[in-house]
């Protein structure tokens, strides 16, 4: 057993970036946070894991592509999996990206518009689709 330093820095491009623990075999440093993960965790048994799950914000003017790295650094020599190298041990995850707009509020023009709007960009995409 042996112990653990995580960071996992917030990448650039996001606006939040909140996140969750489920340790198995062993507990997590905290249950919840936002910002970057900066923890240590005394005691890590073999076997044990860590799950951290994260919910992000993209700011306006992200990059196209977002890396969220975390590196792991254990207190002992051992050689990171899979690639057996040497600590600190690294891994890096795309993050995925769900796109959102604003829908305005007002009358039955401003919903006509709107309707009128998302048929033009369907048909757009239909005609792009078709050649």
């Amino acid at each position: 057993m042996q112990p653990i330093a995580i960071n996992d820095a917030v990448p650039t491009g996001l606006e939040s970036f909140t996140w969750t623990c489920v340790g198995t075999g062993v507990a997590c440093p905290a249950a919840s946070g936002n910002g970057a993960i900066v923890a240590t965790v005394p005691v890590f048994p073999a076997g044990a894991q860590l799950v951290y799950s994260a919910r992000a914000i993209v700011s306006f003017g992200a990059p196209p592509s977002i890396l969220n790295t975390v590196i792991v650094t254990p207190q002992t020599n051992v050689l990171c999996a899979p690639s057996n190298l040497p600590p600190p041990c690294q891994a890096s995850v795309p993050l995925g990206t769900a796109e959102t707009f604003a829908v305005p509020l007002g009358g039955r023009a401003t919903m006509l518009l709107l309707c009128g709007l998302l048929v033009l960009a369907a048909g757009a995409q239909l005609r792009r689709r078709l050649r």
